[in-house]
């Protein structure tokens, strides 16, 4: 028993088939032509906001980037201007450490030829006061204190032209 062919129930299936056909077409084919339309606007959507928010972060990661640079530039720039201020706060404090140090050194140097020149004088008053008392024990009798002084200014001149 194999399959057979009978015309009447194959008439029947394509007649069957075709009512079926209309049935859906005026009542499920609308429905589901309207879903389907409704499923492609909502994708159609979804897909649209995702490439609106691709090219929004897009955007944001480029300002965030140039953002970046710029901020690397500034840093770069506050560090120079740091860099060129401490420079110029350490030139500053080392001309003056140079001037401070030189005015010390000059007042040493003024105070030292202050004490020299006085120490030099006091020699050489000592020298005189020396050469008087032994010249006057020498010659004691002969000068008067008055020759004595004459001769202790002299021996002083003469001091101060060697020099």
């Amino acid at each position: 028993m194999l399959l057979q062919f009978e015309p009447g129930l194959v008439i029947w299936a394509i007649v069957t088939f075709f009512v079926l056909l209309l049935a859906l077409y005026f009542t499920a084919w609308p429905k589901l032509l309207s879903f389907l339309e409704e499923r492609e606007n909502h994708i159609r959507s979804s897909l649209e906001d995702a490439e609106k928010a691709r090219q929004a972060a897009e955007r944001i990661t480029a300002e965030y980037k140039d953002m970046i640079v710029q901020a690397k530039k500034e840093s770069v720039d506050i560090l120079k201007q740091t860099r060129a201020q401490a420079d110029k706060v350490r030139e500053e404090l080392l001309a003056k450490a140079r001037e401070d140090a030189k005015r010390i050194l000059d007042k040493t140097i003024r105070e030292f030829e202050l004490e020299r020149d006085k120490a030099i004088i006091e020699l050489k008053n000592r020298a005189v006061n020396l050469s008087v008392a032994i010249a006057g024990k020498i010659i004691m009798s002969s000068l008067t204190s008055e020759q004595q002084s004459d001769l202790a200014r002299q021996a002083l001149k003469e001091m101060e032209s060697e020099n």
